[in-house]
């Protein structure tokens, strides 16, 4: 009887350290991270992390997005609000700009959604069209696989990355990074 409690806590134990050790940021994440926190696109949360290992929500990489291409909204005032569930949001000014020049999309019922978790296929649609290479995708194939192409062609991401996994603070480091090696199409 000792033997199996013996052996189901030592299970639990390897299992319980695998998911944590696979939980972590990898050392590129981390890397990616730390360079866009010195060039001001990352903020960090008010302890100093980045928290990398979490789930990116899609206000969250908007506002990512609108940064990576210079535009500091917090002091821009719009006053049209984009969609009808992001009026009174943190990031609104960061949706409404980047709804205004064409980089995200809502959803038919005119909302946006900006606290849901954003999938690895929406963050890499985002970063083709910000660079200007959503004119350049294979007419024969249809979203998100011409956009995972590009984006794959671009080396902004690899053969591993899954369109319906939920980004990380740390995949979308790594993928905002590879695009500051890329020369952009498109001028803002």
């Amino acid at each position: 009887m000792k033997k199996r409690i013996f052996l189901v806590i030592f299970m639990v134990l390897i299992l319980t350290s695998n998911t944590i050790i696979n939980a972590q940021a990898t050392n590129e994440e981390v890397e990616a991270g730390n360079k866009l926190k010195l060039l001001g696109i990352y903020k960090g949360y008010e302890d100093g992390s980045l928290k990398l290992d979490n789930n990116i929500t899609r206000a969250e990489f908007t506002t990512l997005a609108v940064r990576l291409i210079c535009k500091d909204n917090e002091n821009f005032n719009n006053t049209d609000n984009a969609f009808n569930d992001a009026d009174s949001h943190w990031a609104k000014n960061y949706i409404n700009t980047a709804s205004e020049i064409g980089l995200i999309n809502g959803y038919p019922d005119g909302s946006f959604k900006p606290d849901n978790q954003i999938s690895n296929a929406e963050v890499l649609t985002v970063l083709i069209r910000l660079l200007g290479y959503d004119d350049t995708l294979d007419v024969n194939k249809t979203w998100p696989e011409n956009y995972m192409d590009r984006s794959l062609n671009l080396n902004i991401s690899d053969n591993e990355t899954s369109p319906s996994i939920m980004s990380t603070r740390g995949n979308v480091a790594v993928y905002i990074s590879r695009c500051l090696t890329i020369n952009m199409k498109k001028s803002y």
